[in-house]
Formats: structure tokens, sequence, C-alpha cells
């Protein structure tokens, strides 16, 4: 079973800055209980539901950026246990499992890696609901076959792999039979679940209930957001509520970097759109043989892009 600690690095790497607050507490109120039950429901659907919600590759699978093949390779292990429909039956499950195939196959090849990190990850929206920042890094074959692939064609159970005979590409299993004890098992598995689904059910109450509330910081000013702050690092603007100073009790140096790279992204998205307008601009001219826009091309000044380079010559300390 997963441990709470690799569900906290999962949740903490998605950079919900809200989600990160509320849980942090609730995760509490779980260390103290875990004891009494199995967290396998809990750990699928904290899973699907991060994975749907990140912000690019690197994200999904929790790694870094300069992450190596063989990190790359074994992250994508413990996310597809976890993830695969066959096991996981969150919703939004078969989605995650191809968003994490995906992700391997990027970056695990050197030119898609290379390209998705020029272009790959800055079509994100910023509410990650419409989510498209794997359009154009889909793998070539289907999640189902690269988890074979890397699982040797067979799935991992309790009794060892299980081979392709019992597996079809539409995630439907034929089990082989069960014996007495298998049985034993499962319905001594399902009668915990349902004497625990009331306590899990306000879990999940208290976390969602909480989805509802106020962001802490805007990037831009408002009635609602009228203290001007600034990040200690890198002096970005942000604002908050007027109660900030007494009603935040997170810690403030994750805040200011959860900031920063929201505003990183933000002006990393405003530079790809003056790329293209630069490179429209030059094709027209190009096409029409006009002086005219070939010259405006030249004189357009990229500041988003002169920011963005600007802001990554900056390292943290």
């Amino acid at each position: 079973m997963i441990s709470l600690k690799i569900i906290w690095g999962a949740i903490d790497r998605s950079h919900h800055s809200l989600l990160y607050l509320r849980v942090n507490k609730l995760c509490g109120a779980i260390i103290r209980i875990r004891f009494l039950f199995n967290l396998k429901i809990f750990t699928t659907f904290v899973f699907t539901y991060r994975v749907n919600n990140c912000k690019d590759f690197y994200d999904v699978l929790n790694i870094k950026k300069d992450a190596t093949d063989t990190e790359i390779k074994k992250a994508y292990k413990k996310l597809a246990l976890v993830l695969h429909p066959d096991k996981n039956h969150a919703p939004g499950a078969a989605e995650a499992f191809k968003t994490v195939g995906n992700a391997v196959a990027t970056l695990t090849d050197a030119e898609k890696r290379k390209r998705y990190d020029m272009v790959g990850h800055e079509n994100s929206t910023s509410d990650h609901v419409h989510r498209n920042y794997d359009h154009g890094f889909e793998s070539d074959i289907t999640a189902e076959q690269l988890f074979n692939m890397f699982f040797n064609g067979a799935f991992p159970t309790r009794q060892g792999p299980m081979t392709n005979p019992y597996y079809t590409r539409s995630f439907s299993r034929r089990w082989p039979p069960e014996t007495d004890n298998d049985n034993h098992q499962q319905q001594e598995s399902s009668s915990i679940y349902f004497q625990l689904l009331p306590i899990l059910l306000l879990l999940l109450l208290s976390l969602f209930s909480n989805f509802s509330y106020d962001p802490v910081y805007t990037l831009k000013h408002s009635a609602k957001y009228p203290v001007l702050r600034r990040t200690s690092f890198r002096d970005i603007s942000y604002f908050v509520k007027d109660n900030f100073h007494t009603d935040y009790t997170g810690d403030l140096r994750r805040l200011e970097h959860t900031i920063e790279e929201d505003y990183i992204n933000t002006v990393r998205t405003k530079c790809i759109r003056e790329k293209e307008y630069y490179e429209s601009l030059m094709w027209r001219a190009r096409l029409d043989d006009d002086s005219t826009l070939f010259n405006k091309a030249t004189k357009y000044q990229m500041k988003s892009c002169e920011e963005y380079q600007t802001l990554m010559k900056q390292k943290y300390k």
C-alpha cells in the first residue's frame, strides 16, 4: 500500500496552494486514524485528482525537470500501477492513465522532450479544467500497450504477474478461478470498506467543501484583493485580502514560490503568443513580398519573452 508520505508528496507538487493548505489539516487527521482501515480507495482518488489537475508532464510524474530516464520510468511505474483503470475506478482514472502514458512517452524521447521543454507545456490553462498541455505530445502507442511494455505484458497482482490471456485492450480482465481463501479475503475487505465508508465520506466532504474557498492571492488588483505584496525573491507583485495577516497560517515561503511559478507561467504564455504573432507577420511579409509588414515584424518587440528570459536567469538559493 502506498504510504501517506508518497500521497502528500504528490499533492504538494500539484502547486495548488489552496489545496495544500486545506489538505494539510485533513492529512493530520488521516494519519491519526490510518491504523483503522485500508486507504487504498482514498489513495487512488487522490492520485487521479492530482494527475488530472497538473500543469505539465513533470508535475504529472512528480519529478524534477532534469530527471533522468531511469527516474522518469520509475515514477511512471508507480503511477501506472495506481491509475490503471482495472484497479482504479475513481472518476477520471482512464484519462489520468492516458496522461501518465503520454508523459513517459514524451519525456523518455530526447527529441520530443526537447520540443516539449520549449513549447509543449506552455498551453496549460490557469484553471486546469480544460487541460491541453499534452496536445501534440500523445504517445505513438496506446496507454495500455505502453503499460504492457513496462511490465512485460503482465499486470502485477497479489499472486504475481498476470499474463495477457486474462487481459484485454478494453481494460476488462477475465479473472482466473478464485480460491476459497481469495473469496474470504475479498469478503473481509469489502466488509471493512462498508463499515468505514461513512468515515471516508466525511473526510472527502470536508476536503471538497474547502474547494469553494477563495484563493489566497491573485496577480491582479481588485476590490476583494486590495492589499499589494511582493515576493521576497523575485519581487513579483501579488494581491491579498485585508485579513491576510491574521487568517493565513501557512508557509509564506512556499506560498511565494507558488506565486512566482504562477507569474512565470503567465509571462511564458504571453511570450508564446508574441512569438506566434511575430512569425505570422514574417510569413505574411514573405508571402506577399510586403516590405511594410517585414519592417513591422523586425521592429516588433517581444517584451514578455525578454522578461521571461530575465526571470529564468534568477536561481533560487
